[in-house]
């Protein structure tokens, strides 16, 4: 007999019941994007109920039942998550409102999704405004610039939040149904805990059949491995930016906490050093900043006056320091000066043309 990934527990002292669907593919910018766009599409719709409305009618008919989708990073997995919960059928006197009926809705939205290109349009939009959101954030904005910073030599680890925005916006219904295809192999597990739960076992191994729940889901190793590589000035700068935004959020959330002693003095101090340390930093990198163009503006040598340039001593390239001497000489051709000999009889005559002329 072939072992599944499917465990219900118990329940033993609650009123509602839990369900989670989990599906486990390897972290790449790609397969983010594209399940955050699919989770969304799957909070809007499915085939079984292709408008919003009636998805969500579905849902509240059966008792308000909490239904959430999101992607959840464990290192280089994607976790992409199915969350149900509800209230056992036991505490509620509806003879229509069974086990069965809430897991084959669960079936339905999870296993057979809907996307038009409106749908599609939609699901982009309501992404776009969450990262806008998410980004008006300073804590947020940090994480972002530093995970960008940290893996930037490896990409498909460098995204935390949804992916990148970008692919998500630029993603067509031909990507959208290869992505949703691919799914359909990758391992997945049911876990879960309700009142009955060898009846609610025999119902999620009705629903959820597939090469998936009898692939090994668990994984020995998570971890993204760490490699020596410095950050670029510039990178350094950004970062620093990033994190002095963060701990300037920080310290305003720190001094309230403070002042009605939710933490400790010495907790607010922490904070406040911090963000000293990267204002100092970035204080440095904006005085280096200055500097840099200051001493640019040195290799470019202005005449003073028009002229005509004569022999030129240095070319483009040579190392000038105030030791280098005269780099060429300018003459100057309005006014121009003359200068010449003249004897005695020669300078006699001018003299006295000179006198005619006046």
């Amino acid at each position: 007999m072939l072992t599944t990934n499917i465990e219900i527990r118990k329940n033993k002292k609650f009123t509602t019941a839990v369900v989670g669907c989990f599906l486990r593919l390897p972290l790449t910018s790609h397969n983010l994007a594209f399940s955050s766009l699919l989770a969304r599409l799957q909070m809007n719709t499915s085939l079984a109920y292709p408008t919003i409305a009636t998805q969500q009618q579905k849902l509240a008919q059966l008792y308000d039942l909490q239904f959430d989708v999101l992607p959840q990073l464990f290192g280089k997995e994607i976790i992409l998550t199915y969350y149900a919960n509800f209230v056992e059928p036991a505490e509620i006197l509806d003879p229509d409102y069974t086990y069965d009926e809430i897991i084959e809705t669960l079936s339905q939205i999870i296993k057979s999704p809907s996307y038009n290109q409106n749908l599609l349009a939609y699901a982009k939009r309501q992404l776009e405004e969450d990262y806008n959101e998410l980004m008006e954030q300073p804590a947020n904005y940090a994480i972002d610039r530093f995970f960008k910073l940290w893996y930037r030599d490896h990409p498909d680890y460098a995204e935390n939040f949804m992916g990148p925005i970008q692919e998500i916006k630029d993603a067509g219904l031909d990507e959208m149904n290869n992505f949703v295809s691919s799914l359909r192999d990758v391992p997945m597990a049911v876990l879960g805990m309700a009142r009955d739960n060898n009846q609610l076992t025999k119902l999620v191994n009705q629903y959820f059949r597939g090469a998936g729940i009898i692939k090994q889901f668990e994984v020995d190793d998570l971890t993204i491995p760490a490699e020596n590589n410095p950050l670029e000035k510039t990178e350094e700068q950004d970062n620093a930016q990033a994190q002095l935004i963060y701990y300037e959020k920080q310290l305003t959330r720190a001094k309230e906490l403070v002042k009605q002693d939710y933490i400790a003095k010495a907790k607010y101090d922490e904070v406040l050093a911090q963000r000293d340390s990267y204002k100092a930093q970035v204080s440095m990198y904006r005085s280096a900043y200055q500097d840099a163009l200051r001493n640019l503006s040195y290799t470019k040598v202005k005449a003073p006056v028009d002229g005509q340039v004569g022999m030129i001593k240095l070319t483009v390239g040579n190392y000038v320091t105030a030791q280098s001497g005269a780099l060429t000489t300018l003459n100057s051709v309005d006014p121009i000066y003359v200068t010449f000999p003249l004897d005695a009889k020669n300078y006699t005559e001018l003299l006295r043309i000179d006198k005619t002329a006046s």
